[in-house]
């Protein structure tokens, strides 16, 4: 009985042609019950927990197939600079403005609402009241408790 040689980060690096902590890190991403203190060692080139790693170095793309990512570079005057294909598959044009939201250690780049107005319209449907009326009721009553400003 043969037993299969020990594949190492170091292994996958060399046969993709990218580096050593990157495939670190998509290992990291797609193992979910991975020990940090754990070093990175599978058993042989068809060990399960290494094919969605090798997967995802083949092809670009996350096991997730609605998960879209692209590697980006912060410039000296702290620009990226966003791939063509992630501004297609957004439909955002030159000069849209973007909404940058940090969640945890990753930034989240969403499209910006051309009107705050219209983006919170409708926001609070229902708090005062279903109908007009209700509504109407609500305001009279909130506002029968105000007194005149004297002046």
């Amino acid at each position: 009985m043969q037993v299969a040689a020990t594949v190492t980060p170091r292994d996958v690096a060399q046969r993709y042609g990218v580096g050593e902590k990157w495939v670190r890190e998509v290992a990291r991403q797609e193992s979910a019950d991975h020990s940090s203190h754990q070093r990175w060692l599978w058993r042989g080139w068809d060990d399960p927990n290494l094919q969605p790693v090798l997967r995802r170095l083949q092809d670009g793309s996350p096991e997730n197939g609605n998960l879209s990512e692209w590697d980006v570079t912060i410039s000296s005057k702290n620009q990226i600079t966003l791939p063509v294909a992630a501004l297609r598959k957004l439909n955002i044009r030159a000069g849209e403005r973007l909404r940058a939201v940090i969640k945890g250690r990753s930034i989240q780049l969403l499209p910006h609402p051309i009107s705050w107005v219209d983006y919170y319209a409708g926001i609070a449907a229902g708090l005062y009241g279903q109908t007009p009326e209700n509504v109407e009721t609500y305001l009279r009553e909130s506002r029968g408790d105000w007194e005149p400003l004297d002046g």
